[in-house]
């Protein structure tokens, strides 16, 4: 099943809001199983990509046939990402794996804690055991709410 989740970008001079379409295994969703679907889908994400970039290599991978050049970034890529505080070219530094079920068990916490807001088809859910009612090309908006002072309890 084909969801698209709407990210907003880094890029603080564009306020572009993307979407992106992940493919979900078919099935009933709660809150709880959505989220920690959500993680792995992007754990999966993050490991293929530090596994084809790793520091200190060569411009290419002259072990294999075709020759695996680094990303070169158009003057309008490098002023976003310079605007947003950073310029990558999407190399993965760090070398320790990501445990899934912590990265799993800190988006629920984050979720529980109301640090998270969830917006399914223009619905809110609050409750981790919530029945997401998803089908295809469904629309999904995560918002990270941050607090402006004060304590939260």
């Amino acid at each position: 099943m084909n969801i698209n989740i709407r990210v907003k970008g880094v890029s603080n001079r564009e306020n572009k809001i993307q979407t992106i379409t992940y493919t979900y295994p078919d099935g009933e969703y709660t809150v709880d199983r959505f989220l920690r679907e959500t993680v792995r889908i992007n754990l999966e994400e993050y490991q293929k990509i530090s596994r084809e970039t790793i520091p200190g290599k060569d411009y290419y991978d002259r072990s294999e046939n075709s020759r695996k050049v680094l990303q070169v970034l158009s003057f309008e890529e490098i002023e976003n990402q310079a605007t947003g505080g950073k310029v990558s070219f999407g190399v993965v530094y760090g070398d320790s794996e990501v445990d899934l079920k912590n990265a799993q068990d800190n988006a629920i916490q984050c979720f529980e804690d109301g640090m998270v807001a969830l917006f399914a088809d223009g619905n809110r859910y609050e409750e981790i055991k919530e029945i997401l009612p998803l089908q295809e090309n469904s629309e999904v908006i995560f918002v990270r709410l941050t607090f402006l002072a004060g304590r939260m309890w």
